[in-house]
């Protein structure tokens, strides 16, 4: 099944990619679409791999659940409301979430990503979505720092950040 789903998909971005060739068009929102592509494969792998027969385990696509306003500058750009009620019309409490990251939808409706670090963005949305305590992101540094250690030798893990400094620092 799954490798119908990615030879689909392979054969949609050859004809996404061959049209925006032909036509000359600007790559920006391309590149938006394309690039997800990834993170969908290996998100339903990793459902298909955890969830055996149990149907336990819920693949969801963020793009269907995440809105974001790409003109918005605050509160991250997501649009909550239509998220929430994403939400409730795809997720039932008797099942995990193993949901992609990184990626979402517009409000005009067209595939985007989140950016760097838009993982960890995603899980934070989804933590505020379930009204959740606390989201765990397991990732190769000792915590938030200050800067990218790759960019800042000198980087500090920052002792304490807020709720709304996190997703800041997720979008941008």
């Amino acid at each position: 099944r799954l490798l119908g789903i990615i030879n689909e998909d392979i054969s949609n971005i050859r004809d996404i990619l061959k049209t925006v060739s032909l036509m000359k068009w600007p790559a920006a929102r391309i590149r938006e679409a394309v690039s997800g592509y990834g993170e969908l494969w290996s998100t339903q792998i990793l459902q298909q791999l955890l969830d055996g027969h149990d149907n336990k385990f819920m693949y969801l696509d963020a793009r269907e659940l995440i809105i974001i306003d790409e003109e918005a500058i605050y509160d991250g750009a997501v649009v909550w409301e239509t998220c929430m009620d994403n939400l409730k019309n795809l997720y039932t409490t008797s099942t995990h979430i193993v949901m992609t990251g990184y990626v979402a939808t517009n409000t005009q409706g067209c595939a985007t990503t989140l950016q760097r670090d838009g993982s960890d963005y995603s899980a934070a949305i989804l933590g505020r979505l379930l009204s959740s305590d606390s989201i765990t992101i397991w990732t190769d540094v000792d915590g938030v720092l200050s800067a990218d250690p790759r960019r800042v030798p000198h980087a500090q893990v920052l002792p304490e950040v807020s709720y709304s400094e996190a997703m800041e620092l997720a979008y941008f």
